[in-house]
């Protein structure tokens, strides 16, 4: 069982995962912890008849504007879903459906000061 991991005084830490299917769709959901664990704000929001992979990119999107309009500078994102964290970090581009969405996170990660991202199993996030 994975446990919770210290980034340094001044982190945030952002867990994001995509809830069930439900009469609205998919939602996206999201958790901001300070550097100690505790809750600072969490979110969801429904993202409607979607993909899993499109349901994720629409989470971390959602996170990452929040965490924006917060103001907050530094910060490390967990995410249980190992391909968005695959992609957000690859420097490659696919050619899929979800480009534009992953290109969205990529320019949006650059706007903050320092961010890292890292995969979580579920039962860590």
């Amino acid at each position: 069982m994975e446990r919770w991991h210290w980034y340094g005084h001044s982190a945030i830490v952002y867990n994001l995962g995509m809830g069930g299917v439900g009469k609205k769709g998919r939602q996206g959901r999201g958790l901001i912890r300070d550097s100690h664990g505790r809750w600072v704000k969490d979110y969801m929001k429904y993202i409607g008849a979607t993909t899993s992979i499109n349901a994720e990119f629409w989470a971390l999107i959602n996170g990452l504007r929040l965490s924006s309009k917060m103001g907050i500078t530094h910060f490390a994102v967990e995410l249980d879903a190992k391909v968005i964290v695959d992609l957000v970090l690859s420097r490659k581009t696919p050619n899929n459906s979800y480009t534009s969405l992953l290109n969205d996170c990529k320019y949006l990660l650059n706007q903050f000061q320092r961010t890292k991202i890292r995969h979580v199993y579920r039962e860590a996030n």
